[in-house]
């Protein structure tokens, strides 16, 4: 253990001593920077540098180069480094780029290859936007000398001209300013020379490890003078991911609203007319689904009152007992739907109590939920959910061209963080609850402030951005592309004009019974419906309303008349929600007991301890026990098991 521990510590050690405290030396003779001023508003850069080592194991260098955060009279800018060349002794070298937050690193060198004790490098390159433009006065700031060195650089020359070698004067060069040390620091160990056609920037002394040479040149001149084309292109290959993406963007986009436009926009509504009778050929849990209820605690419990409006199902009250119902199975010839169907079924299987079977009520419930789906889809309902694979190829092509090529080339593993997050909060939103759905909107709200917030356009948040916005479109089109079906508008105008006159039938007077039977049944066969429109307390007043339009003693519905409670005003047991308490309590025990269930045959399939002895010196694992044991279920279900010793507190061997 002690040998396991020093190697360690020589390990980590190793990372905070310099090159000369481990055995050999390394360094930069000379490093040239020449620095071409092009018309086209680019620089032409060749970076000249002779690199020495004393190690025989070295495969190349290291050049970072930063490409954000770059400070200039117009605030925070990005570069784009193209056409880079990099040769070692005259002959080309390979390399490869990594991204980092602040800019690129160039590993030049092969891992194949030891490099020699001395060798020439000679890097060029082109930088687009490096120069920026106001009124007419153009300034470059170039960290010439990067700081990232970690080792000495012995003298350092740079050379500043335009491409044509034009005179520079020193009414052109308004204002130079040069820094030196490291970063952060304004040291002035440096000289300049005004040659005519050439500036040059000279060291003083060499620099340390992680010491450098930056400047910052403004220029009024007609040396640069980029046509439009010119500019366009410049932008274009700066924030070419941008543009590419908002270009797929706008794309989708014009797409999405003239595809709304042709299948997806809804046709004008009829005026909505009143309608009184109980709907013949839908279901009180399918009007509820049509209406967005997606909770199946809310649809079993309006199937239940579907079941006892039609006279399958008796509620009753237990004696003594305030609040407390009881159910009980009734002969009824009522038209029943599949789903009215499939939840009498479940309910006959234990008839002395119809709701203590909990995990067949809930295996159920998921099961009306599928079917009201399918129902809804293939019927009411057209999604239309085709139509949105241009959407989709947009943000498949765009990730490919854009965020794909960043990850393989080395960039930030961020990038795959991000996708994978995009692609999970984006089924979220499309296929989530409306709690899932509620927290996307939240974080596309946050994920487009932090852009805002974010001072300047880098790769990951253009990327963000455009992921966000083609997200959010795609969860846009996938809402409003789809339509109702034609019988689907005949069902939706039917149940907003059933709504209609539950709200406004007691100012309206609109309907009267002739016997009290007619009324009583009436209101059972609606109650379901106006459960599943949420009018039940206006459902509620209607038919004390009619009790009274109609001369009826209101005591003739108090009690156990007609297979229900309807108390005073209409139930009062309902009011109480005894019936919604009671079916909510068997779906949520089916509920808990299926997943107890679940996680019990995951944890303790076997007889066998599900925890091996993962490295401890006293050993474990392989322990057992007996199947009446795992016959436990409910609270007191075993998911899993430890092996527990009390032993010696001064030797561990000794079991007590």
């Amino acid at each position: 253990m002690k040998r396991f521990l020093l190697m360690i510590f020589f390990v980590v050690s190793s990372f905070f001593i310099s090159a000369e405290e481990q055995g050999y030396i390394e360094g930069i003779k000379t490093y040239i920077v020449d620095i071409q001023i092009n018309k086209n508003q680019t620089l032409s850069i060749t970076e000249t540098l002779d690199y020495y080592t004393n190690s025989t194991e070295k495969h190349g260098i290291f050049r970072d180069i930063p490409t954000t955060d770059i400070k200039s009279f117009l605030g925070i800018n990005r570069i784009l480094l193209r056409n880079v060349d990099i040769t070692r002794n005259g002959l080309p070298e390979p390399y490869r780029i990594q991204s980092f937050p602040e800019g690129i690193r160039y590993r030049i060198g092969s891992a194949d290859t030891y490099i020699d004790a001395n060798n020439r490098y000679v890097i060029k390159y082109v930088v687009n936007n490096a120069i920026k433009e106001k009124d007419k006065v153009y300034q470059i700031y170039w960290n010439a000398i990067g700081q990232s060195w970690n080792f000495p650089i012995g003298s350092a020359v740079i050379n500043i001209h335009y491409e044509n070698n034009a005179m520079i004067s020193n009414d052109e060069m308004q204002k130079l300013e040069v820094y030196t040390g490291s970063f952060g620091e304004k040291g002035t160990d440096y000289s300049i020379v005004n040659e005519g056609k050439n500036i040059k920037i000279m060291s003083k002394k060499a620099f340390n490890a992680n010491e450098g040479l930056t400047f910052m040149l403004n220029m009024k001149t007609n040396q640069i003078n980029p046509t439009i084309l010119d500019k366009i292109t410049n932008y274009y290959l700066v924030y070419k991911n941008l543009f590419i993406g908002m270009m797929l963007f706008i794309g989708s986009l014009i797409y999405a609203l003239f595809s709304w436009a042709f299948f997806g926009k809804d046709p004008a509504r009829k005026s909505i007319i009143p309608r009184f009778e109980v709907p013949k050929d839908i279901s009180a849990m399918l009007v509820s689904y049509i209406k967005g209820e997606r909770d199946p605690k809310v649809i079993l419990n309006i199937g239940i009152l579907s079941l006892v409006s039609k006279g399958y199902i008796n509620i009753l009250k237990e004696e003594n007992k305030e609040n407390k119902i009881k159910y009980e199975l009734s002969e009824s010839k009522e038209q029943l739907f599949t789903v009215e169907k499939e939840l009498l079924n479940t309910l006959i299987k234990s008839p002395n109590d119809i709701l203590g079977n909990e995990e067949e009520i809930y295996k159920v419930s998921t099961k009306i939920i599928g079917l009201l789906e399918t129902e809804y889809d293939s019927v009411i309902y057209k999604k239309n959910t085709a139509l949105a694979t241009p959407i989709i190829l947009a943000i498949i092509l765009f990730l490919f061209m854009v965020a794909l090529p960043i990850i393989l080339s080395g960039g930030s593993e961020y990038f795959v963080i991000v996708i994978f997050a995009f692609i999970f909060f984006l089924n979220m939103g499309i296929s989530g609850s409306k709690l899932l759905k509620s927290l996307m909107y939240l974080l596309i709200i946050g994920a487009i402030a932090l852009v805002v917030l974010q001072a300047n356009f880098s790769p990951f948040t253009e990327i963000l951005l455009v992921m966000i916005l083609l997200g959010s479109l795609l969860m846009w089109y996938l809402k409003v592309i789809g339509k109702p079906t034609d019988k689907g508008n005949t069902v939706i105008e039917y149940i907003d004009g059933m709504k209609m006159y539950i709200e406004t039938a007691e100012k309206n007077q609109i309907m009267k019974f002739n016997e009290p039977s007619e009324l009583v049944r009436y209101f059972k066969l609606i109650l379901p419906f106006a459960v599943a429109l949420s009018v039940k307390n206006e459902c509620v007043k209607l038919m004390e309303s009619q009790i009274k339009m109609n001369g009826y003693d209101p005591t003739i519905l108090t009690g156990q008349r007609s297979g229900i409670m309807y108390g005073n005003p209409l139930s009062e047991m309902y009011y109480r929600s005894a019936i919604f308490n009671s079916v909510n309590r068997s779906y949520d025990k089916g509920y808990n007991k299926v997943l107890e269930e679940k996680f019990h045959n995951v944890g303790g399939g076997s007889n066998s301890g599900g925890f091996g002895s993962g490295g401890f010196s006293g050993g474990g694992g392989g322990e057992t026990t007996t199947n009446a044991v795992l016959s436990t279920t409910g609270a007191n279900a075993i998911v899993d098991w430890v092996m527990l010793e009390l032993r010696d507190a001064t030797d561990a061997t000794v079991v007590l």
